[in-house]
């Protein structure tokens, strides 16, 4: 039936498929089931006048009156970097959107926008990259989305629009050949620090930076935080190098032991540090993140395996680990296992083939 009630809340729904799509809709209580049906045929009303291009007052609600009336307030709570981003692209969509029905937005109209993202330089006037865009694209996506659960619209049209196709595979890593060229042109302490603790312990930059003092047991010789991303519990243990750093600067007078020695809070980036050390020691660029990927690989290396690296890494399965340890050494060593293998067959001797072929 169009008409149920739920058996935990007791609250009327009207449920019914239009045009290959599913229609839901929560009533409020109180409801009676006759008013409820009078609603029902007022929905389907509704679409069958929107179908034939006649408006009501479910299409009327515009991108921009969505964005400042709902949308909008959510985004004020995003982190900054998150919120200036959703504010550039909410700004490019308003030259497609603006003052249109949200209800009569297509993919094709997210197609266009897609297309203007693409052929829109940088503003270093280099290509947008494909993983840029779909980034993007999942931004315009969350608008929509949000319009479903308001009942703004009946399904989110970024759905039915084909994602770019890309190669997005992230391999690169510090060669241990580079390692002391790399650190003896960092200038930066700070950095130079931020940078060792990665690369010995796997903790993402934003950890770092927020560590204090009441979640490092040096006695223990082991960290415990509440991971940023992942929200997950996660147990570090420390060696040599990650104990030393961590004694010298418990010196600081601040709870925080890697403040930014320019705000000296937990905001900062080493990355324009870690570039210019690159170009200097003439190895290729690497970010906090190929640190990151170094360790896990390197962990690999040793003998560790998948499922105590994705723990230290705070990593809720198996499934993101891949990316990180893509290793060369490691292929380089199963390759050569193989061909030692016993069991691999002898390559014959040049004067078997002429027995061979004389047989043939």
């Amino acid at each position: 039936m169009p008409i149920y009630t739920d058996k935990k809340t007791g609250r009327l729904y009207i449920e019914f498929q239009y045009k290959g799509h599913r229609h839901k809709e929560r009533l409020p209580i109180g409801t009676s089931k006759d008013d409820a049906k009078r609603i029902e045929v007022k929905l389907k009303n509704d679409l069958m006048f929107q179908s034939h291009g006649i408006e009501t007052d479910r299409q009327v609600i515009t991108f921009k009156h969505f964005i400042e009336s709902t949308f909008g307030p959510v985004a004020d709570s995003y982190p900054k970097d998150r919120y200036d981003r959703t504010v550039l692209l909410v700004k490019a969509a308003y030259a497609f959107f603006r003052d249109k029905p949200m209800r009569s937005i297509k993919a094709a109209d997210i197609e266009r926008l897609k297309a203007s993202r693409i052929n829109l330089t940088t503003m270093h006037g280099t290509p947008r990259k494909p993983a840029t865009v779909e980034r993007e694209m999942s931004i315009i996506s969350s608008i929509f989305s949000m319009a479903v659960k308001n009942d703004v619209i009946d399904y989110n049209p970024c759905g039915r629009v084909k994602k770019l196709s890309f190669d997005n595979v992230q391999d690169k890593m510090l060669r241990r050949e580079d390692e002391e060229k790399f650190f003896s042109f960092i200038n930066s302490d700070w950095t130079r620090d931020i940078c060792l603790m990665v690369l010995n312990t796997g903790l993402r930059q934003n950890d770092l930076m927020k560590l204090t003092r009441f979640q490092v047991d040096l006695d223990n010789e082991l960290i415990t935080l509440i991971q940023g991303k992942t929200k997950r519990r996660v147990l570090v243990p420390l060696n040599d190098t990650a104990l030393e750093i961590l004694r010298r600067r418990w010196s600081k007078k601040t709870n925080l032991l890697f403040p930014s020695p320019a705000t000296g809070t937990d905001k900062g980036s080493v990355r324009h540090t870690m570039v210019r050390a690159c170009v200097k020691a003439e190895i290729p660029k690497i970010t906090i993140r190929d640190l990151r990927r170094t360790f896990a690989t390197r962990g690999l290396e040793d003998g560790a395996d998948f499922a105590t690296i994705a723990d230290i890494l705070g990593h809720t399965g198996l499934r993101m680990l891949p990316r990180y340890v893509r290793s060369l050494e490691m292929k380089r060593k199963m390759v050569k296992a193989i061909g030692k293998s016993p069991t691999s067959p002898p390559l014959p001797k040049r004067d078997s083939w002429k027995l061979l072929k004389a047989k043939g």
